[in-house]
């Protein structure tokens, strides 16, 4: 009797070692799965650019901080809230650059401050747009993430403003 007890124990810790291992294995599988994916994503995004492409990238991290519980967008929230954007930004800059293509992760901050032409700092005329930007020394009125990518084009070399 007492040998049928340590068998049963033996046989016990044999299928809860073999639990383990088919736990073990599947342990960073959604992970991987995601990486995967990034991985995947980021080919497709080079295949569709032609050669000679150079892309800026910008660290999106206040997306998340627009979505905020409350807010009527719980959908939104929730696709958002996986969404590793480094892992991504870096695949891509990755894959631009093993394609003979320039990726370059850069940081957004005051980009938009200066007006392309002139240099001088614009205004923000309406009050709850971050829209639109004037500049009061050319007159001119245009959208500010338009003026931020050409700043950020001029100064990375890419783009020569007459």
């Amino acid at each position: 009797m007492y040998s049928s007890n340590t068998e049963e124990f033996v046989s016990n810790s044999s299928n809860r070692e073999e639990k383990y291992e088919v736990l073990k294995k599947l342990r960073n599988k959604r992970e991987r799965v995601a990486e995967d994916y990034d991985r995947k994503l980021a080919k497709q995004f080079v295949e569709l650019l032609p050669d000679g492409t150079t892309v800026f990238f910008g660290n999106p991290r206040d997306i998340r901080y627009n979505k905020y519980k409350g807010n009527g967008d719980k959908a939104g929230r929730k696709l958002l809230q996986h969404w590793s954007f480094i892992r991504i930004i870096d695949q891509c800059v990755l894959k631009l650059n093993e394609n003979g293509k320039v990726g370059e992760k850069i940081t957004e901050w005051n980009t938009s401050r200066l007006h392309y032409r002139c240099g001088e700092q614009v205004e923000r005329p309406y009050n709850n747009s971050f829209q639109r930007i004037r500049c009061s020394t050319c007159d001119d009125e245009l959208d500010a993430e338009f003026n931020a990518s050409v700043n950020i084009a001029v100064t990375r070399n890419c783009l020569s403003i007459p």
